[in-house]
């Protein structure tokens, strides 16, 4: 996977495009890219998926539970930038429905995703965990969205949405703003 990623970097570099910004909106393929981006020439920025999500959670949050990929978990791209604040117990203990919610929306099936989110969400509120506060969400899969918004989920800011008294910090979108932000500097 890091050489097809690396080889389809190294193509879109060699065309003759006038490029500024480089990013990817796959919390799972961060996994094989270095967090300062792949080799690129002076002048070609690389905004990072995960940087630009762990930037955008709200100020002080303690307990950060991560629905991403098994491989995204693994990882451990996001957990190193949480620290203390990532609550791997969650995180582990609703793996399997997150998995099954992205299955559920890569074969089209919306309502039984949409379903899943709503049984995390309330996994979450009736479950107190080691703060007081309810666990902000890292959604760092874009299969996710689509089960959100049939969820219901609100925007609650920039990259925020709310679902309940969740909040869901959608990387897609953190991903998408700092882009935008890079690209007006």
């Amino acid at each position: 996977m890091r050489a097809a990623i690396a080889a389809g970097f190294q193509r879109l570099l060699s065309t003759e495009t006038c490029l500024d910004v480089i990013c990817m909106p796959c919390n799972s393929a961060h996994a094989y890219v270095s967090a300062k981006g792949p080799n690129r020439p002076p002048g070609v920025d690389w905004v990072g998926i995960v940087e630009a999500t762990l930037a955008s959670l709200p100020a002080g949050e303690r307990d950060v539970v991560l629905w991403a990929t098994p491989g995204t978990v693994r990882s451990g791209i996001y957990q190193a930038g949480l620290n203390q604040a990532f609550n791997s117990a969650v995180t582990e203990q609703q793996q399997p429905s997150v998995s099954a919610l992205i299955t559920s929306v890569k074969e089209g099936n919306i309502a039984a995703a949409s379903a899943s989110v709503c049984s995390l969400v309330a996994q979450l509120t009736q479950s107190p965990t080691s703060c007081e506060a309810t666990p902000t969400v890292i959604v760092a899969c874009t299969d996710i969205n689509p089960a959100l918004l049939a969820a219901g989920a609100t925007k609650a800011g920039p990259c925020l949405l709310k679902l309940e008294t969740v909040l869901l910090v959608d990387s897609a979108a953190c991903l998408a703003a700092a882009v935008v932000s890079r690209v007006q500097m």
